[in-house]
């Protein structure tokens, strides 16, 4: 069963169909249940070459400001196995479920 249901007629969801999540997927149906209120479901998107900067831009000045202070620099540019911290490919995002969304390619475009 898919999350995405498609609003047109037809048997398949192509690009530049518009699609709502599916209320009867065990994933919505579990969220438009909650007790605290309705909440969204989180989503992902590749991220930009401007968030890719800006994280390494993050990355180069904790460890100099560590390096200023005399403090361990090596946790803030290696993980836990010696690798090279990289920069997130994706972030989530809330997509709210009452929505109406236009299919980009593999991609969801929000209307």
């Amino acid at each position: 069963m898919s999350v995405l249901r498609r609003i047109c007629t037809g048997p398949k969801i192509r690009k530049g169909d518009l699609v709502k999540l599916n209320p009867n997927d065990p994933a919505i149906s579990r969220l438009l249940e909650w007790p605290l209120g309705k909440k969204d479901y989180m989503g992902s998107r590749p991220i930009t070459h401007e968030e890719k900067e800006e994280w390494r831009e993050n990355k180069r000045n904790a460890i100099k400001e560590a390096a200023e202070k005399s403090e361990d620099t090596f946790s803030i540019a290696f993980d836990d196995s010696g690798e090279s911290r990289l920069p997130p490919t994706s972030v989530s995002i809330p997509l709210p479920i009452d929505r109406i969304y236009g299919l980009a390619g593999e991609t969801l475009q929000a209307e």
